[in-house]
């Protein structure tokens, strides 16, 4: 009789264990990521360029699970603290302000702040663009430059262009050529970026 019992207390443990296992391995297991990362966070901070992130997106996850609505709320509050510290300095951690933003956006406490903190980062951006391509036309390019912008310089865009270049060292070089009479000016690009310049 008593191995009855043992038996069907056994198979009662495994049947529980499974269930849990089905229902709450996934959110358990998310939690745990959570906690992990928030606690290496805490350690080590953002000064070495961890965020937040990863540990409120997995809490989020966790769909509850134990104490992680309470985590969710502490990682918003950090967030918030964060961003405004650097506000307040007019500075904006370009690593931690979209992602921050995006998740704070979405929070009733700091969504109209955090809101108005993106729209006066998107007309800094605007502006400093601006000032860039600006700056842009008054050069010629240079090594470094992002390809996007070889047109926009005090070259102008060029009159011919090479693309598929092979060299012993790089392949796929694009050739942006200028050529006015005897002057013949070349910027080359790899990957997107020009890494020669020749006049």
């Amino acid at each position: 009789m008593k191995r009855k019992y043992i038996y069907i207390g056994s198979l009662f443990i495994v049947i529980v264990l499974f269930g849990w296992m089905l229902f709450f391995y996934e959110d358990y297991s998310n939690y745990s990521y959570g906690k992990n990362s928030y606690e290496f966070d805490a350690q080590y901070g953002h000064k070495y360029g961890y965020d937040l992130t990863d540990a409120y997106e997995a809490f989020e996850e966790a769909n509850g699970f134990w104490d992680s609505e309470d985590y969710l709320e502490k990682i918003e509050e950090e967030m918030y603290a964060f961003l405004k510290e650097y506000r307040e300095q007019g500075k904006y951690p370009y690593d931690q302000f979209p992602t921050y933003t995006r998740i704070l956006i979405k929070t009733e406490r700091f969504g109209d702040e955090s809101s108005l903190w993106v729209l006066e980062h998107e007309a800094i951006v605007k502006e400093n663009n601006e000032q860039f391509e600006n700056n842009i036309k008054l050069k010629p390019p240079y090594v470094g430059m992002d390809a996007k912008y070889i047109s926009k310089t005090s070259w102008g865009p060029p009159t011919s262009t090479d693309s598929d270049i092979v060299t012993y060292q790089t392949r796929g070089l694009i050739a942006y050529h200028w050529i006015e009479g005897k002057i013949h000016r070349v910027a080359y690009v790899s990957e997107g970026e020009v890494f020669k310049v020749s006049y």
